[in-house]
């Protein structure tokens, strides 16, 4: 369902959200591991899903300590949404790139990747630019020199 391209009803999206939520709230007080969610990626990267809440849920997937798979279909969802959610989008890519332990993912990702950190090393707001520059220089100290063209 969440890749088919026909609109769910309004209350069957509801009822997903209502879960992952509820999953989320027992990862978080410590009943269930973060692991549990990671198939949320299919979830962050579904066009059924708002992409407000989406954006929302994966960070804080993210910061709980999950990794949504398939990490590769969220960062291709990342880069669409980047014209409208910028800070958003690099807060994500920033916690994702940090917290894959799949060692091809940014060899995978990177044209995802640099088009989200492009976009936000010229963003006009500061806080939005620091992270995207804060990752980049990140990377090109784990050895990807290749991303430090973004910020020439």
């Amino acid at each position: 369902m969440l890749s088919d391209a026909t609109e769910p009803a309004d209350d069957i999206v509801a009822r997903l959200q209502a879960l992952w939520d509820w999953r989320a709230s027992e990862v978080a007080v410590g009943n269930t591991e973060p692991q549990e969610l990671s198939s949320f990626g299919w979830w962050a990267s579904s066009l059924i899903i708002p992409a407000d809440w989406a954006l929302a849920r994966l960070q804080h997937l993210l910061r709980l300590g999950g990794v949504p798979e398939p990490t590769h279909m969220v960062a291709d969802r990342l880069v669409d949404l980047t014209p409208t959610h910028l800070a958003e989008t690099v807060q994500c890519v920033s916690l994702l790139v940090d917290a894959v332990t799949d060692r091809w993912f940014i060899d995978r990702s990177q044209r995802e990747i640099t088009a989200v950190l492009t976009a936000g090393v010229i963003a006009s707001d500061t806080t939005t630019r620091q992270c995207a520059v804060d990752m980049v220089n990140r990377l090109v100290a784990r050895g990807r020199t290749t991303f430090a063209s973004i910020l020439a």
